[in-house]
């Protein structure tokens, strides 16, 4: 898998979202005991300072002696302390410290107390730290376990993918994924439908064609006998002949196509030089090469005659490695049949011809375990590529 596709891949984002969510999540539980637990330890701090100055002051009132930490300092502690009424136990926390002032009944002094609250303040940084670290650990948890379950979906929207480019490119494979209930198993079962479809629908097309060329060969037979008969000097009977012949063409490139892609032509691999296959290839290539000759030569002059019909020029034919490349100027191949590759009855132009020519090509490249490759030149004109298979 490439960086750019695991980097936008959905299990990363669900990953991700799920760990943001946790975070979120985490993060106002925090929050929230937080405050609560440092309301409970002020309530605590205030009661323990109240229950200490209540004891002071029955000491004060019995010995008149100040004890327990006690003070009384008139202007000791915080203005919103000495400015209250003190004639009940009065408390105040500045943050910092709990104070707890009570006046003694009577004339008697005030008594003020003061408890450090550091205790708090150690309790809530020992809390956000241990917060802290499980917090991670849930987290860290939590987003491999949302990887693993997007890891699961991922793979197999990865492998309806892959199947389906499969599929466009002619393969006959399936997902199979009926198992689930989800939505990417219903996206599975449509595929696979849509995929028996597409195949019922070509092998029907195929068969089409191929029942046509074989039910049109006995009345085209008749058709090229009639049409020797003609005077030769005839405008008329060139005519007849020359569109005979175009027909005559067609139902063999039509015959050929179907038994390519039934499987009924054997392939006779063998090792040959490359220069040996294509005597008329420039390049000086003697590359050796796992080849059917048949299969070769009918690629190239295939290749060379749709050269000479779309450029009008005379190609040219280079060997290089174990690649066989006819070149041409003219305005090159379409975005789409660069996009597409070829097909049956696709053509190029508006010359004359069934737009076969590239398809059996393919479809005989196909029979060695060759492949076509159609490009256009930087300075402009077609160049399609028939790469072999190097001899073991």
């Amino acid at each position: 898998m490439s960086t750019g596709y695991r980097w936008h891949s959905i299990r990363l984002r669900i990953a991700l979202l799920t760990a943001l969510v946790s975070a979120v999540t985490m993060a106002s539980a925090f929050l929230v005991i937080d405050r609560r637990v440092a309301e409970d330890a002020r309530e605590q701090l205030r009661r323990s300072a109240i229950a200490d100055l209540a004891a002071a002051v029955t000491i004060y009132e019995a010995t008149g002696k100040v004890r327990l930490g006690a003070s009384v300092d008139p202007d000791l502690g915080p203005d919103p302390l000495r400015e209250a009424d003190l004639t009940e136990m009065t408390s105040y926390y500045d943050g910092r410290t709990m104070w707890v002032a009570h006046r003694v009944a009577g004339d008697g002094p005030t008594l003020t107390l003061a408890v450090p609250g550091e205790p708090i303040d150690r309790q809530r940084r020992s809390l956000r730290s241990a917060f802290l670290l499980a917090g991670l650990v849930a987290l860290g948890l939590t987003a491999a376990l949302a990887a693993a379950a997007g890891q699961s979906l991922s793979r197999r929207l990865r492998r309806a993918a892959a199947t389906a480019t499969r599929i466009a490119d002619g393969g006959t494979d399936r997902i199979r994924d009926d198992r689930g209930r989800d939505e990417v198993a219903a996206l599975s079962r449509a595929l696979d439908t849509m995929a028996d479809s597409l195949t019922a629908r070509v092998a029907a097309e195929a068969a089409f064609s191929a029942d046509v060329a074989h039910e049109l060969r006995t009345p085209m037979t008749a058709l090229v006998s009639a049409a020797e008969l003609l005077p030769p000097d005839d405008e008329a009977s060139r005519l007849v002949g020359n569109q005979v012949a175009r027909l005559r063409r067609l139902v063999d490139d039509l015959l050929e196509i179907s038994r390519l892609e039934s499987g009924q032509d054997p392939t006779d691999l063998a090792p040959y030089r490359i220069d040996e296959l294509v005597p008329e290839g420039d390049g000086g290539s003697t590359a050796l090469v796992l080849a059917d000759p048949r299969r070769v030569e009918r690629i190239v002059a295939n290749l060379v005659d749709n050269a000479r019909k779309h450029a009008g020029t005379e190609p040219r034919v280079v060997l290089s490695g174990t690649s066989v490349t006819v070149e041409d100027d003219g305005p090159g191949f379409s975005a789409d049949l660069l996009a597409h590759g070829p097909r049956r009855f696709h053509r190029e132009s508006k010359q004359p011809g069934s737009g076969l020519g590239l398809t059996i090509c393919d479809r005989q490249a196909a029979a060695m375990g060759a492949r076509l490759v159609l490009a256009n030149g930087p300075g402009g004109g077609g160049r399609a590529t028939l790469e072999l298979s190097p001899a073991p």
